[in-house]
């Protein structure tokens, strides 16, 4: 619903907007993958489609922030001539971006499919006896995780292995946090955990700005 309201706000076009409807969307997929027992294949297909769809739209923006975050990120860390070199070309993508069209967003397509994906998850039926299955969910999301890590720290793994990884350890943050939110009690480790799986997601969300 949040993300609705400033699909549809004056500052939608905003760096800061644009980043917390991408989020939402990240969440919504760790969400549906919490509770796929309680739907059918073909609606939980249809909603991790139309989730990823809405994404691309909002990525072009999005790329273009991440060009000039990473430049300026290795300024700090390169001496006099290699730094020079790297600021001026700062200069020229901010000349140009002001000088060519900004990429455009279909806001509409956002707005039609974060209230479809609003009106699904408000017309979910879920019945008590279900609970005991978000812990076999999450144990899947964990285990997932488990092999992307295994797979993305052998030597030979690249980037695409890394980014799979990312993914997983996001759905599972998402997962943890919110069952937290909502009261559930966890281990004494769950809040450690948590910050663990955040900052592990930042390092590898960090690789994955580089490579793009």
């Amino acid at each position: 619903d949040q993300a609705l309201q400033l699909s549809q706000s004056d500052q939608r076009e905003t760096e800061k907007s644009i980043h917390s409807i991408r989020v939402t969307l990240k969440q919504l997929r760790a969400y549906w993958r919490l509770i796929r027992f309680v739907v059918d294949d073909a609606e939980f297909k249809a909603a991790d489609l139309r989730i990823r769809t809405t994404a691309k739209r909002l990525a072009g923006q999005r790329d273009q922030q991440v060009l000039c975050a990473c430049l300026r990120t290795l300024t700090s860390q390169l001496k006099a001539p290699e730094k020079s070199t790297v600021e001026t070309l700062i200069g020229q993508i901010n000349e140009s971006s002001e000088i060519a069209p900004q990429i455009t967003i279909d806001w509409p397509e956002v707005i039609i499919a974060l209230q479809l994906e609003l009106s699904t998850w408000q017309n979910i039926i879920h019945t008590p006896s279900q609970k005991h299955l978000i812990q076999k969910a999450l144990q899947t999301t964990f285990n997932r995780s488990r092999r992307c890590a295994k797979k993305a720290t052998q030597k030979t793994a690249e980037s695409a292995q890394r980014h799979q990884w990312r993914k997983w350890v996001k759905y599972l943050y998402y997962q943890l946090k919110l069952l937290k939110q909502l009261g559930i009690k966890g281990d004494k480790g769950h809040k450690k955990n948590l910050k663990r799986l955040d900052h592990l997601g930042e390092l590898l969300g960090q690789e994955d700005d580089f490579e793009i």
